[in-house]
């Protein structure tokens, strides 16, 4: 499953810059993602989609799904990132925080005493 970036390609300077601020944080960190431009014709189920599920809390804010999860608008990424919760509001595993480390029972150190 990847993560969904709604843009719209004809849109004016200032989206332009957050469409390709988002598509340049997924890309440095290799976390896939779909890019579905809402004016191509070809995507109108798409867009469909994007409006029965996303909730932005300002008019003209792009979503960003995981999968049909919806995970927040551009301001809420930008703000994901500003606290280092990206992985968390894609709703992602983190593999930076991902602990490796194995959990020792009380048996395990009895036969590790023994040997």
């Amino acid at each position: 499953m990847s993560v969904k970036v709604f843009i719209i390609n004809s849109a004016v300077s200032n989206e332009v810059r957050k469409k390709q601020h988002v598509q340049d944080i997924l890309s440095a960190l290799k976390i896939p993602y779909d890019v579905v431009d809402v004016l191509d014709p070809r995507n109108d189920e798409q867009l469909k989609f994007m409006h029965c599920n996303a909730k932005p809390k300002k008019p003209n804010q792009k979503p960003v799904f995981n999968g049909d999860d919806y995970c927040g608008d551009y301001s809420k990424f930008v703000e994901s990132l500003e606290w280092d919760q990206l992985y968390e509001f894609l709703k992602l595993e983190n593999p930076n925080k991902t602990s490796k480390a194995s959990v020792i029972t009380g048996e395990d150190e009895e036969e590790h005493r023994k040997n």
